[in-house]
């Protein structure tokens, strides 16, 4: 288990340190993070298909009710084998709410080969994305992709290894950077590379609940060299939380929030009822 979650675990061990030392110091914990550089990062919110929506009604009807709690960007996740369904979502979309709806990525999620990239960027592209994310699985099958397209490529950033390679071999134009994957510290890092190599950057997310949430809301205010929106909208997907008050959203922002350390109080109740094994045999 160690081995296969070791690096989510560390870094919730970390958030949870900083917390703690926030609430010691009665600061908040991007005060530990270099200080208060802005108090909200905006968001998109995540799109699926679904085999079981082939018209796209569903996410037609999700975006309406994400437009009416504020949220007007939107990031779409798509597969090598649900052109046809992606197409639909996106067509739908668009006629329903028209220029009221921005797309900020179309996450790709390594699935496609280089050549199918392609063409699906180029089928896709029309409904107005501002960038395409981790086309392939492979790096150079990536570069193919950039040098083909018209659009950024955003890629994840889990070490300054890969981030060094990504800019050696001109793969990516933006990188996505994590806070529940090699921790707050790690994330330091990456920005301070990205600043120092003029890479763009934004917050990517594992879809976490709102202590993860609020850990990269901190992060994001804490940086100067945050270029892109953000992903965090964990705060907004779930029915339950670990929380006594989740992170809080305001058109289409991420709100710092307030009070010491990471600035929510645990739900030990919640926490109780929602705990389940990390493996199931």
């Amino acid at each position: 288990m160690v081995r296969r979650y070791g690096i989510s675990i560390s870094a919730g061990i970390e958030i949870a340190l900083y917390d703690l030392r926030g609430r010691l110091l009665g600061v908040p914990m991007c005060y530990l993070l270099g200080g208060r550089f802005r108090d909200r990062i905006k968001v998109c919110y995540p799109l699926f298909a679904t085999a079981d929506d082939p018209g796209g009604e569903r996410n037609v009807e999700r975006v309406g009710r994400m437009l009416d709690l504020g949220f007007d960007l939107f990031r779409y996740y798509c597969g090598p084998s649900s052109m046809d369904v992606d197409e639909r979502v996106l067509k739908g979309i668009r006629q329903t709410y028209g220029d009221r709806v921005s797309f900020k990525s179309l996450d790709m999620s390594g699935q496609f080969t280089w050549q199918e990239a392609v063409k699906a960027v180029n089928r896709l592209e029309p409904y107005g994305f501002v960038m395409v994310e981790t086309p392939c699985a492979s790096i150079m099958d990536t570069v193919r992709v950039r040098d083909r397209i018209g659009l950024p490529v955003s890629e994840h950033v889990h070490s300054l290894e890969r981030a060094r390679l990504l800019v050696e071999l001109k793969a990516a134009d933006i990188f996505n950077i994590l806070v529940t994957v090699g921790g707050l510290e790690h994330a330091r890092k990456l920005f301070s590379f990205d600043e120092i190599h003029d890479i763009k950057t934004l917050i990517g997310t594992t879809q976490e609940l709102s202590i993860g949430s609020a850990a990269q809301a901190h992060l994001g205010c804490a940086v100067s060299y945050l270029d892109l929106p953000s992903d965090p909208a964990g705060g907004r997907l779930y029915r339950e939380d670990v929380v006594v008050k989740r992170v809080y959203y305001q058109d289409g922002y991420l709100m710092l929030p307030d009070g010491p350390g990471v600035g929510l109080d645990l739900d030990e109740t919640g926490l109780r009822e929602l705990t389940c094994p990390l493996y199931r045999k």
